[in-house]
C-alpha cells in the first residue's frame, strides 16, 4: 500500500505540474500536498495511521493537484458532466472545499480522540486503539454510508 501510495502521489504531482493554467497559483494549491506529504513520510516509522485515513489523505491531496492544474472551476470531467447531471456550472470546487473540510476534520477528531485517553492515564495502545474507532466510525457516517 506505501508504494501504491507514493507512487499515485508522484505521478499526479508530476502530471499536474506540467504546463498548469498558471504557475503561481498551481504552487498555492499543491504546497499543503507537499507538506502533508513531507509530514507523513517523517512520522511514517513512529506514528501510523490507518489505511482509510492514509486513502483519505490521498484522495485530499489529489483533489488538490487536479484543481491546481485546471483550476477549480475548469476541470474537464466537471464540464462533461454539467448537461448530463445538469449543472449550471463546473462543481469542482465543492469536491474541493468538502475535502478540504471533511479529511482535516476526521484527522483532528481522531487525533483529539487519542490525545484525551493518553492524557487521561491511559496506555499508549488502549488510545491508539479509540482513535482508529472514531476514524472507523467516523468515516463512512460522514460519508451518509
Amino acid at each position: 500500500m506505501k508504494y501504491a501510495w507514493v507512487l499515485v502521489f508522484t505521478a499526479t504531482l508530476l502530471w499536474s505540474g506540467i504546463n498548469p493554467k498558471d504557475y503561481f497559483i498551481w504552487s498555492l494549491e499543491v504546497a499543503p500536498a507537499v507538506i502533508g506529504f513531507v509530514i507523513l513520510a517523517a512520522t511514517y516509522g513512529s506514528f501510523r495511521l490507518t489505511h482509510l485515513l492514509y486513502a483519505l489523505i490521498l484522495a485530499h491531496c489529489v483533489v488538490l493537484m487536479v484543481g491546481g492544474h485546471y483550476t477549480y472551476a475548469e476541470v474537464p470531467f466537471f464540464e462533461y458532466l454539467k448537461p448530463i447531471v445538469g449543472f449550471e456550472r463546473n462543481n469542482y470546487d465543492k469536491l474541493g472545499h468538502f475535502m478540504q473540510g471533511f479529511v482535516p476534520a476526521i484527522i483532528a477528531i481522531a487525533f483529539v480522540t487519542f490525545l484525551l485517553w493518553w492524557w487521561q492515564g491511559g496506555d499508549f495502545v488502549p488510545a491508539m486503539i479509540r482513535m482508529v474507532a472514531v476514524l472507523v466510525i467516523a468515516c463512512p457516517c460522514a460519508l451518509g454510508l
